[in-house]
């Protein structure tokens, strides 16, 4: 009798632990598929963002929508324009004495940060002001400084605008 319940009980411990050795191994094929699949959807992912990081076409426009701006000369024409002309409708431009400069910028929309404004050939103190309606107001007054006879005369001025939103 004690040989057949050492029988029995040995016999019901056998099937436990191929019950359990299943769900172990059930266990960890399931964690090492999560782990595969968690690498392998990474790996596509950075080599998405890695394929957009270098399309120049997507850069241009990424530059455009974050940071939008244009170069304009004293008379008021575009020269360049990187993303900003939708936003402005006017540029006007008053030569004032002794090298300085009222430049009015008239955007499309309100701003409610003023734009960016630098001088790309001379350098010149920029103070500015809200005009009428969305208009924004840039004194520009040079600033002097010592030039030697040789030095080459600025035949033109251009001003970089930049759109802040």
């Amino acid at each position: 009798m004690t040989d057949e319940k050492k029988q029995s009980k040995e016999n019901s411990g056998a099937p436990n632990i191929h019950a359990m050795l299943k769900v172990v191994y059930a266990v960890v094929g399931v964690i090492i598929f999560l782990l595969a699949a968690y690498h392998g959807l990474n790996s596509y992912i950075d080599s998405r963002v890695e394929s957009k990081i270098y399309n120049d076409a997507f850069l241009k426009k990424l530059a455009r929508s974050v940071r939008p701006s244009l170069v304009f000369d004293e008379n008021g024409s575009i020269l360049a324009d990187m993303g900003a002309v939708p936003f402005v409708s006017n540029i006007s431009i008053s030569k004032g004495p002794k090298d300085s400069f009222e430049i009015i910028v008239s955007p499309v929309e309100y701003l409610g940060i003023e734009p960016v404004l630098e001088a790309l050939d001379g350098q010149y103190m920029i103070r500015t002001e809200r005009g009428k309606r969305f208009d924004w107001v840039f004194h520009l007054a040079g600033i002097q400084t010592l030039v030697l006879e040789s030095s080459p005369k600025r035949d033109r001025d251009r001003f970089r605008l930049e759109i802040i939103r």
